[in-house]
């Protein structure tokens, strides 16, 4: 597990050693969005690194920083619309921030199930590399309620790459 801030790392360096958490996640088009189901089993559209296996309702983040090196090149501009499914411990109402190159923005973690987005603009060409920064991620072992040692922070059933709305 990472506790340097990832944006200082590169893709290589972030995923390099960690190669044991790898999940490839199903990615499909959807009018001109790309989805990334994290509740599909299979598919090529991204690595990810602190990315808990699929479960029904999609995925755990396990650590922190969750990594995710997609196959293709992210838009100069686009926004990023996660749905939440769950949100662990303490973890709800806290910030999350996300990192693509250089930019970082952030979105308060839903206690409840609901789709939060944030917008890059003038991201580095080139960029695959996702980073979320979860504020407290903690094992249900650590915490009394069950011999579950994953560290979870937020649980995550879809994410859209779109366009940037321009205004």
């Amino acid at each position: 597990m990472l506790s340097t801030p990832p944006r200082f790392l590169s893709a290589s360096a972030m995923l390099c050693g960690l190669m044991a958490s790898l999940i490839l996640v199903a990615c499909h088009e959807s009018e001109g969005y790309r989805v990334l189901d994290l509740t599909a089993k299979g598919g090529t559209a991204f690595e990810s690194v602190n990315l808990a296996n699929a479960e029904p309702w999609g995925s755990w983040s396990d650590g922190s920083p969750l990594a995710l090196l997609l196959n293709e090149p992210l838009p100069k501009r686009f926004r990023l619309i996660i749905t939440v499914a769950h949100v662990y411990g303490d973890n709800a109402n806290k910030k999350v921030e996300v990192v693509v190159g250089d930019s970082v923005q952030s979105f308060t973690a839903p206690a409840d199930k609901k789709a939060v987005e944030v917008t890059f603009h003038d991201v580095l060409p080139g960029s695959r590399l996702i980073l979320f920064k979860i504020p407290n991620p903690q094992s249900p072992r650590a915490a009394g309620k069950s011999t579950d040692t994953r560290e979870l922070g937020i649980g995550i059933e879809k994410i859209e790459i779109a366009p940037a709305l321009i205004i």
